[in-house]
């Protein structure tokens, strides 16, 4: 009965509105897809499909997408059981010439952004949310009609 309790608990978080967006900075590098991906739920029901938005940063041309439930309430899942909300703020802040990434997730009322200088210098729990993240990028059904593939912008 308990573990039925603590998964009625854990779900709470897919029935808030909550947001998930991952910017990636290749810096120090010139025509390299910078790019933010922001997925979101804007009604508080877990069978409501995500909006996605992916902004490429140096012409700041947009496409426009949805994500299906399934993956969106996965990418939740991710992130409560990595415990984002626990990490710290920074890491890997030291390095130069990195693929500075900076994520932000808010679930209902808790919210955590956090930045580094090297995405290959981030603890494996944040990695997997990262890899989560672009994983279900890859199932985005685009308005455009176009690829899932968010950081080829050519051609768009």
């Amino acid at each position: 009965m308990a573990s039925e309790i603590n998964l009625a608990v854990k779900d709470q978080n897919l029935n808030q509105v909550s947001e998930i967006a991952l910017q990636r900075v290749y810096s120090g590098c010139k025509g390299c897809p910078d790019h933010l991906l922001t997925l979101s739920r804007e009604k508080a029901d877990e069978f409501s499909d995500a909006k996605v938005t992916y902004t490429e940063l140096h012409s700041n041309k947009r496409r426009d997408g949805k994500l299906a439930v399934y993956y969106y309430n996965t990418l939740l899942k991710v992130v409560e059981l990595q415990k984002y909300f626990e990490m710290n703020n920074e890491y890997a802040m030291g390095v130069i010439d990195g693929l500075q990434t900076k994520s932000s997730i808010k679930v209902g009322d808790k919210s955590k952004t956090i930045y580094t200088n090297d995405e290959g210098g981030v603890p494996i729990e944040l990695k997997t949310i990262y890899m989560a993240i672009d994983g279900a990028a890859l199932h985005v059904v685009w308005t455009d009609g176009k690829s899932s593939n968010v950081t080829g912008m050519a051609g768009y």
